[in-house]
Parts: structure tokens; C-alpha cells; sequence
């Protein structure tokens, strides 16, 4: 065993899901920010909790409308989730940026992504400051996902969730051969940069 500290403890929990959380100030200009740590915390009402930095942009609007859609996003939006991870909404247009083009929503403000996965409108209900982030307790108003990519279970043939490993390291569940049971992977994808990286060697 090996002592872990700092910001690789949170990695001990890693894979887990990174998402775009859409959210909209008071003057409807919309921003998108890349999140790892959601979680989901009731059933019924259904409920999630995000945890986001108080440097974010987001987390300011957050503060203001208290409404978000959180997009569940696969593998061929990977390098929108690393630019709009490092990049701030609050300088840029990160939607345009990113190449990302959006739907309206049905019950919030701000918008869907296209192409997501699966789509779920909140809204916050309670946020409470946790340690160097802020923790966003949101209602789910709707939740809609692609019925090619997800049941009650996702399909990883059709539904290639993007998962976080550490930082900028990303992978996708796979189905792994066994007798008898269907296992999963997560298979690590290149990132932009290590892309490039090999297209130069």
C-alpha cells in the first residue's frame, strides 16, 4: 500500500462520468462547464449533487438563476470537455470555441447540448460550502436520454459515456469476454494532445 494525498485522493474514486453543466446569468448569455463530481443523492424527488470551485464562472451563475442541465456526453465530445474544463466563461464563448451547438431546454433557461447522450434540467434546491468547492444540491425536473445509448442500463456498443480517470486522462467502458457473465473495461482514450503527439512521431 501506498499513501495518496493531495488532489489524487479524489482519483482513488475515479472512473466516474464527466459531464457539461450548462447553466445561464440573468441575461440569458449561456456558459458550459466540464464537471467530474456529480453524484446522485435521492430517488424520489430525484436529486443530484455538484460540486464545483467558487473560481468557476459557473458557479457564480449558478448562484444567480439556480438552474443548470447537466449533459452526459461520450467519447466524440472529449475534446470539448478538456477545453471547457481550462477554459473561463466569463472571457470566452466556450460554446464556439468547443464547436458545441445546443436545443432549448423544456423547463430551464439554459440549454441542451446536442448530441448529449442524455439531458438532465435541474434545478438547485440548497448549496452549502464544502471545503475549497461549493456543493449545488439540484431537483431533476426532466431527464431524457438517447433510447439508442441507454434503457435501464447504458449500451456501451451505442452509449460511449465518457469517464475521467485523473484529470485530463479520459476512457470508455467496454465489454470485456467471460464465461458466462458480461464484464466491463474502461479502455483509456488518447486526448487531444496525446493525439497529436502521435501523429508528430
Amino acid at each position: 500500500m501506498i499513501e495518496v494525498r493531495g488532489r489524487n485522493v479524489s482519483a482513488l474514486l475515479n472512473p466516474r462520468p464527466v459531464v457539461l453543466v450548462t447553466t445561464c446569468g440573468k441575461d440569458g448569455i449561456p456558459n458550459v462547464l466540464s464537471v467530474t463530481w456529480t453524484t446522485p443523492v435521492s430517488h424520489e424527488p430525484p436529486i443530484l449533487a455538484l460540486s464545483i470551485a467558487p473560481i468557476r464562472h459557473s458557479h457564480w451563475l449558478l448562484n444567480e438563476t439556480g438552474e443548470c442541465v447537466v449533459n452526459v456526453v461520450g467519447q466524440q465530445l472529449m475534446d470539448a470537455v478538456e477545453l471547457c474544463g481550462k477554459a473561463s466563461g466569463s472571457r470566452a464563448n466556450k460554446f464556439a470555441a468547443a464547436g458545441l451547438k445546443t436545443t432549448g431546454s423544456v423547463y430551464v433557461q439554459p440549454p441542451r447540448i446536442d448530441g448529449a447522450l442524455a439531458c438532465l434540467e435541474c434545478r438547485v434546491i440548497r448549496s452549502l460550502i464544502a471545503g475549497d468547492h461549493s456543493l449545488f444540491i439540484a431537483q431533476v425536473l426532466v431527464a431524457e436520454a438517447d433510447d439508442r445509448a441507454f434503457s435501464d442500463v447504458w449500451n456501451t456498443e451505442a452509449g460511449d459515456v465518457l469517464l475521467c480517470r485523473q484529470r485530463d486522462r479520459f476512457g470508455i467502458c467496454q465489454k470485456v469476454p467471460a464465461q458466462g457473465n458480461v464484464r466491463l473495461s474502461v479502455n483509456a482514450c488518447a486526448n487531444q494532445k496525446e493525439r497529436l503527439g502521435n501523429r508528430s512521431r
